[in-house]
Formats: C-alpha cells, sequence, structure tokens
C-alpha cells in the first residue's frame, strides 16, 4: 500500500483481483444504507465493462474510487493476517462487482466441467492459479463472502457461493440484490461460454479501482461527507476532476481551481430535473458544445484531454465551471439565465422530461434576452416535433451537439434570422418530421392516460397561438396546461361527442373508411381521439358534458366559451363578438368541415377537427421556422 507524505492517508490502484485478494475482508458499516441499486445502475456498470472488454481489451480500465478505513469491530472469525476493512463509500458498486464475479466464475466453472468452454492446456493451467479469485475466505470448514453486505445481504451472498438463490427475498437489499443477479445473468446468458471466460478475465485482470485507505472511519466520514454534501460523486466525478487538473503544476493552483468545481457541483444539487445533478453530465454537455459530436460517459476523459492541452485551458474552464453549472440549473427550472424570467416557450420540452435540448440551451446561455426566446421557440418546436413524430433517439442526438457548437459561437444580440441560420442542420428533415408528427398527434388517445398531457400541450398551444391574433390577451400555455383543482382555476378536456355508453347510438362513422379499416366500428377510436376534445375553462359550464354536440346546452357553452376557438364548432349565429373576430373564425370554420349541424358530430367531423387543430399548430411551427404555410 502506498502511503501519500506522512497524512496516514493510503492511496493505491488494485486490479480487481488484487483488491479482492484472500487478504482482504470488507465490510458495509451498520449505519450505511441498505443495497439500493437499480436495474439502471446494473446495466450502466455492466455496458461500461463490456465497452472496455470489447473495444480496449489490452488496455487498463479504471472503474473508479472507493474508500475506506480499518474495522473497528473485527470479525474474530478471521485469520490475522486479513485485513479487515469498512467500505465508506463504494459498497454498491463492491457489491455489485462481488455478484458479477461470482456468478461468472460460476458460470465458467459449470461450462468447465460440460466441455463447453474447449480452453487450450495452456488456459487450462492459467485456471489452477484462480483458485483465490472465487473470492471467499475458509474458515474452520465456513465459507464467508469476501465482502459482508448490508443489511441483510449476506445470507444471499452466502447462498451464491453455493450456488442456490433464495426463494424469496426479505426486504429492498435482498429484492434489489436479487435483481442485480437476474440483470448480471441475462448479460452472461447472451455470450458464448468462451467470452463468459475471457470477458471475466478481463474484469480479473484489467479492470482497475483506486482503493483511498484513510486512518479512521471519522476521518473517512469526514471526506466522504465533505465532498458528498457538495453534490460530488466520488465514483466518477472526484476522478475526472483529478484527470482535468493534472496538468496545473502548482499545489496552490490545483486547490483553487478544485474549489470551482466543488462549487459547480454545489450549484448542480439546485437542478430540477436529477438527471441533470451529476457532475459528469456536465461535462458531457460542455464537451459536446464543445466539439459538436456525440461523446459517451465511457470516453469522456480522452475527449476532455484532446481538448485541454494547457494548463491555462484548464484554468479557463474550470474558471466557468459555476456559471455554466448555474445556467443549467436557471434553464431546468424554465428560466431565461440572463434575466432568470419564467418563460413558457419551452413548456412542452419540459413536460416531456427531455433533457438532450439542455445542451442547445446552455450552449446559448450567453445571448441576451429576447435573442433567447428566438432560440427557446425553435428548440421547443423541434424538440415537439421528433416527440409527436417518434424520431428516433440517435436520429435527433445526432442535430443536437452541432446545433450547439453553431449557437455557442453567435453574438449576444442575434437576430432572429441569425439563429435560424445556425439552427439550419436542425431544419434539414423538417417537412419529414410535420408530416409524421400530425400522424403521431392524430394517433393520441384520451383514454390512455399517459397521452392525455400530450393532448393538453397541443390543445394548449392551438388556444395560445389562436388567441394571439386576437387584441386580447392569450391565456398562457402554461396556465392552459394547468388542471383545475379545488379553490384554483384551469382548464378542463371535454369531449365534444360524450363518453357515455347510453349516446353511442347517436354516432355516425365515415362509412367510406369501412373498406380502409374495417366496417367493424371505431367508435372507441373516434370518441377519444383529439379530433373529439376541447379545452374547456374552470368557469364553462362543464355539467353538459354528458349532452349531445348538438343538444342547445353545449352549443351555447361552446359558443360562450371562454377560449374563442372553441366558438369555431357553432354557427355564427350563435357568436357574440366583434366583426373582426367572426372573420377569423369563419375563416378558421371555412378550412374544414367542423361545425356542429344538422344533428350531426360524426367521425368525419372529428377528423376534420384534428386537422384544424394542425393547421393552426403547424402553421406556427412553420412561422417560426421561417417556413411557407
Amino acid at each position: 500500500m502506498s502511503s501519500i507524505g506522512n497524512s496516514q492517508l493510503d492511496y493505491k490502484p488494485l486490479q480487481v483481483v488484487d483488491l479482492l485478494h484472500s487478504t482482504s475482508y470488507y465490510t458495509v458499516p451498520s449505519y450505511q444504507r441498505g443495497y439500493s441499486w437499480t436495474s439502471d445502475e446494473i446495466q450502466e456498470l455492466l455496458a461500461d465493462l463490456d465497452d472496455a472488454y470489447r473495444s480496449y481489451p489490452d488496455e487498463e480500465y479504471l472503474l473508479g474510487q472507493i474508500i475506506v478505513c480499518p474495522s473497528k469491530v473485527k470479525n474474530s472469525n478471521l485469520p490475522r493476517d486479513i485485513t479487515q476493512w469498512e467500505l465508506i463509500d463504494g459498497q454498491q458498486r463492491c457489491t455489485t462487482l462481488y455478484l458479477f464475479l461470482l456468478r461468472s466464475l460460476s458460470k465458467v466453472e459449470n461450462d468447465l466441467d460440460q466441455e463447453k468452454l474447449q480452453l487450450t492446456l495452456a488456459e487450462r493451467g492459467k485456471l489452477a492459479e484462480w483458485s483465490p479469485l472465487k473470492q471467499v475466505i475458509d474458515v474452520q470448514d465456513h465459507v464467508l463472502p469476501r465482502i459482508k453486505a448490508a443489511s441483510n445481504g449476506g445470507s444471499l451472498l452466502e447462498g451464491l457461493l453455493e450456488n442456490r438463490l433464495l426463494e424469496d427475498a426479505d426486504g429492498p437489499t435482498q429484492t434489489n440484490m436479487m435483481n442485480a443477479v437476474e440483470e448480471i445473468d441475462s448479460t452472461l446468458n447472451k455470450l458464448s461460454p468462451k467470452e463468459v471466460f475471457e470477458f471475466l478475465r478481463f474484469v480479473l485482470n484489467q479492470v482497475w479501482v483506486v482503493r483511498l485507505g484513510l486512518n479512521t472511519p471519522e476521518h473517512a466520514l469526514r471526506v466522504f461527507q465533505k465532498v458528498n454534501n457538495r453534490g460530488l460523486q466520488l465514483d466518477d466525478a472526484d476522478l475526472i476532476k483529478s484527470y482535468l487538473f493534472q496538468s496545473v503544476k502548482s499545489d496552490d493552483a490545483y486547490s483553487l481551481l478544485a474549489k470551482h468545481w466543488e462549487s459547480a457541483t454545489l450549484e448542480l444539487s439546485k437542478a430540477k430535473n436529477k438527471r441533470l445533478k451529476p457532475m459528469e453530465n456536465l461535462m458531457k454537455l460542455l464537451i459536446g458544445i464543445r466539439t459538436g459530436k456525440s461523446v459517451s460517459k465511457g470516453a469522456l476523459y480522452d475527449a476532455w484531454v484532446k481538448e485541454l492541452k494547457t494548463e491555462e485551458s484548464v484554468t479557463e474552464l474550470a474558471l466557468n465551471l459555476k456559471s455554466d453549472a448555474a445556467n443549467l440549473v436557471t434553464i431546468s427550472q424554465g428560466k431565461i439565465p440572463r434575466d432568470f424570467q419564467k418563460s413558457e416557450l419551452i413548456q412542452g420540452t419540459m413536460d416531456a422530461g427531455w433533457i438532450q435540448p439542455f445542451e442547445i440551451l446552455l450552449a446559448g446561455a450567453h445571448l441576451e434576452p429576447e435573442s433567447y426566446k428566438s432560440l427557446l421557440r425553435l428548440v421547443e418546436d423541434r424538440t415537439m416535433l421528433s416527440y409527436w413524430s417518434k424520431e428516433k433517439n440517435n436520429s435527433f442526438e445526432a442535430i443536437i451537439h452541432p446545433w450547439a457548437m453553431e449557437i455557442k459561437n453567435l453574438d449576444p444580440f442575434a437576430t432572429p434570422d441569425d439563429i435560424l441560420e445556425a439552427s439550419v442542420k436542425a431544419t434539414e428533415d423538417l417537412p419529414d418530421l410535420l408530416v409524421r408528427s400530425f400522424l403521431g398527434i392524430q394517433s393520441l388517445s384520451y383514454k390512455i392516460k399517459s397521452h392525455r398531457p400530450r393532448i393538453r400541450y397541443v390543445l394548449a398551444r392551438v388556444h395560445n397561438s389562436f388567441q394571439s391574433q386576437l387584441v386580447v390577451n392569450p391565456e398562457s400555455i402554461e396556465n392552459l396546461m394547468r388542471t383545475p383543482s379545488l379553490g384554483e382555476s384551469g382548464f378542463h378536456i371535454d369531449h365534444i361527442f360524450p363518453q357515455s355508453e347510453g349516446k353511442r347510438e347517436f354516432w355516425r362513422k365515415d362509412a367510406s373508411k369501412d373498406d380502409l379499416y374495417g366496417a367493424t366500428s371505431r367508435y372507441e377510436q373516434s370518441i377519444h381521439s383529439i379530433g373529439n376534445l376541447v379545452l374547456l375553462h374552470f368557469e364553462d359550464n362543464i355539467q353538459q358534458s354528458d349532452a349531445l354536440p348538438w343538444d342547445e346546452e353545449k352549443l351555447q357553452n361552446l359558443a360562450k366559451s371562454e377560449l374563442i376557438f372553441n366558438r369555431v364548432l357553432v354557427n355564427q349565429s350563435l357568436w357574440q363578438q366583434d366583426e373582426r373576430i367572426s372573420k377569423i373564425l369563419l375563416n378558421y370554420q371555412a378550412r374544414r368541415r367542423v361545425e356542429i349541424s344538422n344533428s350531426t358530430w360524426s367521425e368525419e367531423s372529428s377528423d376534420q377537427l384534428v386537422q384544424l387543430y394542425w393547421d393552426v399548430l403547424a402553421s406556427d411551427i412553420k412561422k417560426n421556422f421561417s417556413l411557407q404555410d
């Protein structure tokens, strides 16, 4: 073990085979939480290991850092030559790694017994050297796991050493560990016996972990808590920081830059979206903005090494980290970076939970508010087109990085035309996306709960766009997205033709579509489509929701709706507004046959209203992208 100066701090890079050597035993202290990794974290770890194994099989792979200290409470059954450690930080990763070794070693032994491996004599000879790698401690004929797991996870590990799984999980730790075993087995089952053997050998010999040993648990905890309270994840971010700042020559300069890094992590902890909180995510966004290329987490270090060739470039990065983090947090809160005003122009992207567009918005954080609003409109519309059209994720991501790099280079007072020119590559597939987006919106169903926010957003955009043409102040998209609650205003989604099964006999389907879709009634599909839905103000009379469309009470309700676009559904004789508004409504009414008349509201009417909604929405989008309508 290497000691740094006389600080009683041990810092040692270890191969996995040495980390879990027969002379080491790890205990997860009782005060720590149980094993909590989910499928996402497990799959990410396995994917990183698999990528390293396949891409760079002859290189060392650094898995991260753990913090340990000598155990205060010793296991008296262990021989004296066993060093007993407390895992202060790293139990999730170490436990998962240990589970992987147990399952893969078991599979290798099983395949060897069944002669599936077909090893050479030399390879078989190497297996004899692997006896300590089974990661067990044999004490008086009792097999102990190399790690004393958190909570009651020990019994599961002991079972795995004997190649048996628990029948039922007892509590969250065992449940999560059994899930981890399933994920690991699923990964291994996709490999041939020989691949499992080679993969295991790679992990044991090529994968390294940095073990930071401190003298006492109190010292270790102070280090752990100090860093983690600032939002820093020791697993990856601390190592990246060390790599990035390695070109700094003086200790004072390093300390100063490290403080900027830690300030940035503190800022990120305030992000609204938890996926934006990790420091790795900020570094990934920044490298995308700089290079215009996608960089995976595993390649992040190499990418930054190419970018940061001098101490000056490292210093410049560090000095801007806090402001970059603060801008990202501001954006995550739906605010404009330069004036911190809330903006509804990114409402759809925020509600959809997509974080890819944040790279473009971060790249434009230097823009003045009015310029930034122009960018917001383009990012919002391009994101929603991707969302509605079900564009492949990698196709959408392919435009993000070069777009962000172009936006980064804009003047702070860039004009809308400047911003549109910098966004030209993001608009190349716009005509096709518009067509597919209409089909996506047409397929939305109120019956599917997850579709309802999407339906509400489309209706909100339509009403906001329409009322923006009028003298009256338009309802904001944010307000239109709000469902009424006790004592608060909001908007209801109402069916034009009622959902009530008792009204079904009055529904008319479009017979011309029978050959295309079949003669079976499409009643359920049609009445829950967006073409049979309207937004109603909370003061509108929603008690008439079960009325038929042509009933007087429903016609009057639509004719007097606070949302003026709803009036397009009824005859102009019922309107009570000035001539200018009436002229606008008649123009929209003439585009599609949407007026409720002759005691009918049919499948054809519903289809026409979807088209009319899309006319308004698509016109708004085309205007933002300066396309001809």
